[in-house]
């Protein structure tokens, strides 16, 4: 349902604005169709982030002179840091 639709759905009540359980602070209106758009490249662009090196392990370790054993390790970190990210960031959205 649009914007629209809802106001002629459920008509405006009477009294004062209703607000969030916090005091100060009014609910938020939907998020336009361009910003829904930026998050969602964003979102898969830090993902896909995290498996761009695969292709590129096999050069990197011989490039660095590293064994491909230990250059595997590079991408189990950036999963493993982006995993504590999630764990330790998307919470703060909460507050």
């Amino acid at each position: 349902m649009t914007n629209q639709t809802m106001t002629k759905a459920r008509p405006a009540e009477a009294g004062p604005a209703k607000e969030d359980h916090k005091a100060g602070h009014t609910t938020a209106s939907a998020l336009s169709p361009a910003v829904v758009l930026l998050f969602a490249v964003a979102c898969g662009l830090s993902v896909a982030n995290i498996y761009f090196a695969q292709p590129l392990l096999d050069t990197m370790a011989r490039d660095l002179a590293i064994a491909p054993a230990v250059i595997g390790g590079v991408v189990t970190l950036t999963q493993i840091g982006y995993a504590f990210g999630l764990v330790l960031i998307v919470p703060l959205g909460d507050l």
